[in-house]
């Protein structure tokens, strides 16, 4: 590439520029103030380094022009070029349709048009500014060009406040209508409130309000669940049970009558005590049945003991009421009847026996002692706060109380039975701390209940100590069978 110097006047500044000397030069040209210097000695000591690269000096006495490379002074005078290649012409002929076409050394190269007038613009105006929005109007008539231009920007994206929502950078809209994500929610394309829980709301689908906090539900598969009224079966979401409206856990309680009662509990198994009993404090077993033929009843019963020593007991109260023996039994409603001593004689039905004194032994042994038996024996429920029992071997024995001679109904104080000794009784009294146990008494006329135990009775009812009350503990114990407090246990 050959490089040429011209030189310009201007405003009586000396200038040069850097031109192309033929047609395939890229054109470099840089204008620049030439300093004159009078000789060379005065160029050699202008200092020359990357500080003034492109500085140029004119030296008179050499008629010669310098330039600072960054490293020294570099002359541009060259040597004279060589002639250039022949150019070649080019004319521009107008044709028929009015336009010129351009030819150059023989070839056509182009086409120049003559152009025309455009279309007349139209005026634009802002046609309104309110919600972040401004809509442009262009032009009139009845379709004129609408633009809307949105003031609002979400992130690094503008948008219509009208029917969009911008919350932690992220847009919301529904149905094209905006909503606060944290106060509301869209479902079916409809804007709905999300509930408050104190000051915060949240989302119910997956969260609940406790106590003024929110809290997560469990999960079952994935999906929430309240825990209070629902339960998780596997991948199942189930209802829990509900007594009168209540809901309850049904794997520690059980409705009976709209009346929730717990379970009982047998070697660690839950079961419903009203079809189940423990079978010697070991296995949950369903409740046996025992149908009277003389009044069709059906009454429960339950095995207690084991081997030969395993006997089949009534688990209710006998409600049998005597013929042809008035007088000697007493209708107790839900506790069954009340039997005098020549009644319960006759209460068990066929292939059924009242106890002897050994069979109520038999049991008390097998309850482990008469100082627990009590509360092992009575009942779960029917006895009072803190009083009811824990019925661990389905005996079930219910607070059917007693009658005394010449006294009121005690009714609902403690359970007695009888046995086939006339001069005791056994008793499971309500408080759980006294034993039960045969009590000797003078038993007059009194009543008292009545359980059956399955077959005859081989045993015969054994002979009494020195303890039978005399008459003046008879005259004071007339109305409690308990105060003879000669409470033998069976050995």
């Amino acid at each position: 590439m050959k490089v040429c110097t011209k030189f310009i006047t201007m405003c009586g500044l000396a200038t040069f520029g850097l031109v192309a000397c033929s047609d395939d030069v890229t054109e470099v040209n840089k204008d620049t103030t030439i300093s004159v210097l009078e000789s060379g000695k005065a160029l050699s000591k202008q200092s020359c380094d990357t500080t003034n690269v492109g500085e140029v000096m004119y030296v008179k006495d050499s008629s010669a022009t310098f330039v600072c490379n960054g490293e020294s002074w570099e002359t541009f005078n060259g040597e004279k070029g060589g002639a250039g290649e022949d150019g070649f012409d080019c004319t521009a002929k107008k044709n028929s349709d009015g336009d010129y076409e351009v030819t150059c050394d023989g070839k056509k190269i182009g086409v120049v048009s003559n152009g025309y007038n455009g279309k007349a613009g139209s005026d634009c105006r802002i046609a309104s500014d309110k919600d972040g929005v401004v809509t442009l109007v262009c032009g009139d008539g009845k379709d004129p060009d609408s633009t809307k231009l949105f003031k609002a920007v979400c992130g690094s994206d503008s948008y219509d406040p009208s029917a969009q929502f911008c919350y932690e950078q992220k847009l919301y809209s529904c149905n094209g209508k905006p909503y606060n994500p944290v106060s509301q929610y869209c479902e079916s394309k409809k804007i709905k409130d999300r509930p408050a829980c104190g000051e915060k709301f949240y989302d119910d689908a997956l969260q609940y309000c406790k106590d003024g906090v929110v809290l997560d539900w469990d999960l079952c598969n994935g999906k929430p669940y309240d825990s209070a009224i629902k339960y998780c079966d596997g991948d199942e979401i189930k209802n829990r049970p509900t007594c009168d409206g209540k809901v309850y856990d049904d794997g520690e309680q059980f409705c009976e009558n709209g009346t929730l009662f717990a379970k009982g509990k047998c070697n660690g198994v839950s079961f419903v005590p009203t079809t189940h009993y423990c079978r010697n404090a070991e296995t949950v077993v369903e409740y046996g049945s025992m149908k009277d033929s003389r009044n069709q009843k059906t009454y429960k019963t339950v095995v207690v003991g084991k081997g030969d020593n395993a006997l089949t007991w009534l688990a209710e109260n006998m409600d049998y009421a005597l013929e042809d023996q008035e007088g000697e039994d007493v209708d107790n409603g839900e506790y069954g009847h009340l039997y005098t001593y020549k009644g319960a004689l006759e209460a068990c039905p066929e292939n059924w026996h009242l106890p002897n004194y050994s069979d109520w032994n038999l049991l008390f042994i097998t309850v482990e002692s008469e100082n627990v038996a009590g509360k092992m024996l009575k009942s779960r429920n029917g006895w009072g706060e803190n009083k009811n029992g824990s019925d661990l071997y389905g005996f079930a024995a219910l607070p059917g109380g007693f009658i005394s001679d010449n006294s009121s109904p005690n009714f609902h104080e403690g359970a007695f039975f009888w046995s086939t000794r006339d001069d005791g009784f056994v008793t499971i009294e309500s408080e759980n701390s006294k034993p039960a146990g045969f009590v000797e008494a003078d038993l007059g006329a009194r009543f008292f209940s009545v359980r059956c135990v399955e077959g005859e009775s081989h045993e015969p009812s054994p002979t009494t100590s020195s303890s039978t009350m005399d008459s003046s503990d008879s005259e004071d114990c007339e109305d409690d069978p308990n105060c003879a407090e000669v409470s033998h246990p069976i050995d």
